[in-house]
């Protein structure tokens, strides 16, 4: 295997002599055979300069400790440099309300990137194998992709102005493991691994496994040979489609009438590599790139699409911008509990009554924002109720629903226009969002028992003139 990974490394072009690397390990079997043949490639070219990076998760505790120091003795035997760091990734997973493995990915490259400016590096290496690339081709099909994610993980890539090489990618990982076993390597075990509570561990467990035995037994080297011949034509769209992009954008905005004659795949790859400075290309799907021609070919001179992570995309005549959405609150008024009150609001005046009483009351349409509205909520005789509007990022766990969201999301889902957003009232309690007014309430705030006594809130327009 050890042949495999030099002609990688050598025939592909993946490293140059004189080439400063950061090689990602964990203490998997994986990253340790590649950091043992690196070692050995080293002895054989003294131009390569070898550095060590390895993050501590912190999600298995004693385990995780226990990982750390023993990458770090591989490394101090070696005499190669090794750079550690200890990063909350749950914490990081709830405050940017990603999944922990979003979070552990994202967390991981930003350490990659700290290591090499601290240490003039230019490659990022890491022990991606065989088995790595059809889980992820796998799990791209079962979410959604296009040709470049079906195109999978690319043995040389960039990450911003650094080389990303994969030099392990067409091996097995069976490969690796008897590779192991043959050269007394060790390696530590992430226990982790073993649960399905992650989908690639129960497409690993599971689907790969079932096909490979029930299906066809060269599954793996079928999908690496598929993703290669698919490289190859995504690579030719990509060269292509620049050379478009430079005519269609300018200041960052994209005149719309230079794709107007384009073949539709560079068209589209156009859109979406425009639309990447702005939103995770993650985040752009063919709907997204299929709405933005729809826009194009509206009627109005002026219009604009929402698109992920809070943006805007504006049309005017052929140019098209992106902005970051700017909704503002209008109103934030705090009412003590128990208390009723008239406000001023978008030119009316409005009533809010609240009440303490039994029986459960509700509204349960997707007529949002329509008034008059009323909803009965559990809340402490001490809470901080606030009645506003929507703010940037806002979140619900809406009442009967499974999960959190976004309330631009629940807005768009009931097909509540843009203009109007920004004056559809909310009750906040605590600072959570309790109630959308002619929706849902929160399920933090359901009332569980009828015969109890419950706040409940009323808002009508108001009759006093």
């Amino acid at each position: 295997m050890i042949k495999k990974v030099k002609y990688n490394l050598e025939n592909k072009q993946i490293l140059i002599n004189g080439d400063r690397i950061l090689l990602g390990v964990s203490g998997g079997v994986d990253s340790m055979v590649l950091f043992q043949i690196m070692t050995k490639i080293l002895e054989s070219n003294k131009t390569f300069k070898l550095i060590v990076a390895h993050i501590d998760h912190m999600l298995r505790n004693n385990e995780s400790n226990s990982d750390r120091e023993f990458v770090v003795n591989a490394c101090r035997k070696k005499g190669i440099p090794c750079f550690t760091e200890q990063i909350n990734i749950n914490a990081i997973a709830e405050s940017e309300k990603i999944s922990t493995e979003m979070a552990a990915r994202k967390a991981r490259y930003d350490f990659f990137e700290k290591c090499c400016r601290e240490n003039n590096l230019n490659c990022i290496m890491t022990a991606h194998n065989a088995d790595d690339q059809a889980e992820t081709v796998l799990l791209r099909l079962i979410r959604g992709t296009t040709l470049t994610g079906i195109s999978g993980i690319s043995p040389k890539s960039n990450y911003k102005e650094f080389r990303l090489i994969r030099p392990m990618l067409d091996c097995s990982r069976e490969e690796i493991e008897q590779y192991a076993m043959d050269n007394q390597i060790i390696w530590r075990n992430d226990a982790s691994n073993a649960s399905d509570a992650y989908l690639r561990n129960k497409i690993r467990h599971h689907i790969t496994p079932f096909i490979t035995k029930e299906l066809n037994p060269a599954f793996v080297k079928n999908i690496n040979k598929m993703t290669n011949n698919f490289k190859i034509d995504d690579d030719f769209i990509e060269k292509h489609s620049q050379k478009v992009l430079a005519e269609a954008v300018q200041n960052d905005t994209l005149d719309f009438s230079k794709l107007i004659n384009v073949d539709p795949a560079l068209q589209n790859r156009v859109i979406r590599t425009w639309l990447s400075n702005h939103i995770p290309i993650s985040q752009i799907d063919t709907q997204t790139i299929s709405k933005v021609n729809q826009l194009y070919k509206s009627d109005k001179a002026t219009c604009q699409l929402e698109l992920p992570e809070d943006y805007i995309l504006k049309k005017s005549y052929d140019i098209f911008s992106v902005q970051k959405d700017t909704e503002q609150q209008t109103c934030d008024l705090c009412l003590p509990i128990k208390e009723s009150c008239v406000i001023d609001f978008d030119s009316k005046q409005i009533e809010i009554k609240i009440t303490k009483e039994s029986g459960i009351i509700f509204d349960n349409t997707d007529s949002i924002g329509q008034l008059p509205a009323k909803a009965s909520l559990q809340i402490d005789n001490n809470a901080k109720i606030i009645i506003r509007t929507m703010r940037p990022g806002d979140r619900m766990e809406p009442l009967g629903l499974s999960g959190n969201k976004k309330l631009k999301d629940i807005f768009i889902d009931a097909k509540v226009p843009y203009e109007q957003r920004s004056k559809i009232l909310l009750i906040e309690i605590d600072g959570i969002i309790a109630w959308i007014p002619g929706y849902r309430i929160s399920e933090h705030f359901k009332v569980t028992n009828s015969n109890s006594l419950s706040t409940h809130i009323a808002i009508a327009l108001s009759k006093i003139r």
